[in-house]
């Protein structure tokens, strides 16, 4: 029974591609900086400078606020700065949209006014009554009873937020996060590093205490907290694939997620390189490097640990963690003019290079559109790629189009990023292509499913020449199995791991989108009379030149 690639274990690469999903889980979508201590006492210096970007209705800012900072910043008696931020775009109007409705921002001008004609002690104290347990499922319709409980004037916080500068201050804010890349809310930055940890008060005031602020300020309350145990790792890596095996930006998540982790490099060239993967080959039955070897238990790495579990392969005492695109250093690498295997043979030579991307045929008049059956991004671009296959095959040409699909064999079971339901109907309509191939006729069945790509009722787009039974037989037997085999090889030959992509004759990569797009790209390189004839642009067309893809 199949199931998603993302929660497969062993050596798959999916720490890759959903390592901006954990470090940015939260809300999508300020108290301005505070006003440096007025209330703290004068004898306590500031140790640590924290931002909170934030939108007031969130559930997990509110979390987070009623857990770890508010507590937090009371405990440490004036020795944290905390600022906070607000996330939004400015609308058409040149207004503040925080993109949950009118409620945020009326919440959020609320909020930063009270900052406004408050003291800072008195505005912690605010926040606290509006964070409090459940009551801020109704901000901002509590705001007054709690101005009122810490002595804050309801009558300035109300002009303010109507006409005194509530909306200034808020697209004030809103620009402060923007200029700071902010994209998701709760972002904590602590001393100008973003914190990915668990935001609760044992994490943070570890933090704090540790790797933050300087010696000379550290709080006494510090003396208390237990020093983190030091944590190591081994990045082993392949100087020899270059880009592929760049993961700096993933190394730096791990270092801010683990800041008392020491990491030791490792390349496969050196002797203890290539014995640690030799290990790692045995133990596991498989290996790609770049791979980060975590050398404690899960208990030793606590709570931070807990977005990555999925992707760990146990090893020896400790984990595994499969980085980058991967590759296996003990094959041929194909573009480095070097026999990598020993057997005599370099590069495109090697048998093992030739369904490679730099290493295939040219094939004249031919594209190839690798999609994920159940993903919104491709199902956006078939209908450009049917106008185009319909007006090149009017027009004379004799070109030929082909879908492609995007997933993994493992064991013998298929997986696919959207699950099972996406791996079933990637087989029929590998099957009905494999199957109605004459002038393209299969494209009728996946522009209808594209159309509904989440329905189960897939029997209503098959055409009137299609016979489901056939349909049924191929998916359901070896001949469907192999089709699914051959095209998932062929995508990960090529390196296309994202839906949609496009190949062009056989051996180009290319971008492209909508029907004009794909058209120009086509002609650009082949030599059809077709492209004599010029293409009408579809209405969709103005929709697609920024759709995304499933998997990046």
């Amino acid at each position: 029974m199949a199931q998603t690639a993302l929660g497969k274990t062993g050596f798959g690469r999916p720490f890759a591609t959903t390592l901006l999903a954990i470090a940015l889980a939260g809300c999508a979508g300020a108290k301005p900086t505070s006003k440096n201590g007025t209330d703290a006492p004068a004898a306590v210096k500031k140790h640590t400078e924290m931002t909170l970007y934030m939108l007031a209705t969130c559930p997990h800012c509110a979390r987070a606020l009623r857990h770890a900072i508010l507590p937090l910043y009371q405990e440490m008696k004036g020795a944290l700065t905390l600022n906070v931020e607000y996330l939004g775009t400015v609308n058409e109007n040149g207004l503040p949209d925080l993109g949950h409705g009118e409620r945020e921002v009326e919440s959020a001008k609320i909020e930063l006014c009270a900052a406004n004609v408050a003291s800072e002690a008195a505005w912690f104290e605010f926040m606290g009554c509006l964070y409090e347990d459940t009551l801020w499922e109704d901000i901002p319709a509590n705001w007054k009873k709690c101005a009122k409980a810490v002595n804050i004037p309801v009558a300035d916080i109300a002009h303010c937020a109507d006409k005194g500068g509530g909306e200034a201050a808020l697209m004030r804010s809103i620009a402060t996060s923007a200029a700071e890349g902010i994209q998701a809310a709760p972002t904590l930055v602590v001393d100008a590093k973003e914190y990915v940890g668990p935001i609760d008060r044992a994490s943070l005031l570890t933090h704090i205490c540790y790797f933050a602020g300087k010696p000379s300020t550290r709080p006494a309350m510090c003396n208390d907290v237990d020093e983190p145990k030091a944590l190591h790792a081994i990045v082993l890596n392949d100087m020899r694939c270059g880009d592929k095996c760049d993961i700096a930006r993933e190394v730096e998540f791990i270092q801010a997620l683990f800041p008392a982790m020491e990491m030791v490099e490792l390349d496969y060239s050196e002797p203890d390189g290539k014995k640690l993967y030799d290990q790692i080959r045995a133990e596991v039955g498989d290996g790609t490097v770049p791979v980060l070897y975590i050398q404690e238990t899960m208990d030793d790495l606590g709570h931070a640990a807990i977005p990555l579990a999925q992707y760990m392969v146990e090893f020896e005492n400790g984990f595994l963690l499969p980085m980058g695109e991967g590759i296996d250093p003990t094959r041929e690498i194909c573009s480095n003019n070097a026999d990598d295997d020993g057997n005599g043979q370099v590069d495109c030579e090697d048998a093992a290079c030739a369904g490679t991307l730099q290493c295939r045929p040219e094939i004249k008049n031919r594209m190839d559109l690798f999609i994920m059956s159940q993903c919104p991004f491709a199902a956006m671009v078939i209908p450009a790629a049917d106008h185009v296959v319909k007006h090149l095959t009017a027009n004379g040409s004799s070109a030929t189009f082909r879908f492609q699909f995007i997933g993994d064999v493992e064991n013998g079971t298929l997986y696919s990023m959207h699950g099972e339901s996406e791996v079933n109907e990637d087989l029929r309509m590998a099957c009905v292509q494999e199957l109605y191939p004459e002038n393209h006729a299969f494209m009728s069945y996946l522009l209808c499913r594209a159309g509904n790509y989440r329905s189960d009722d897939w029997q209503k787009c098959l055409s009137e020449n299609m016979v489901e039974a056939d349909v049924q037989k191929c998916a359901g037997s070896a001949q469907g199995y192999d089709l699914m085999t051959k095209s998932f090889n062929m995508a990960k030959d090529v390196e296309m791991q994202a839906s949609p992509s496009w190949l062009l004759n056989n051996h180009t990569e290319m971008n492209a989108r909508t029907a004009t797009d794909i058209f120009d790209a086509y002609c650009a390189a082949n030599d059809d009379p077709a492209c004599e004839v010029d293409i009408k642009p579809l209405l969709i067309d103005k929709k697609l030149p920024d759709v995304q893809q499933c998997g990046e």
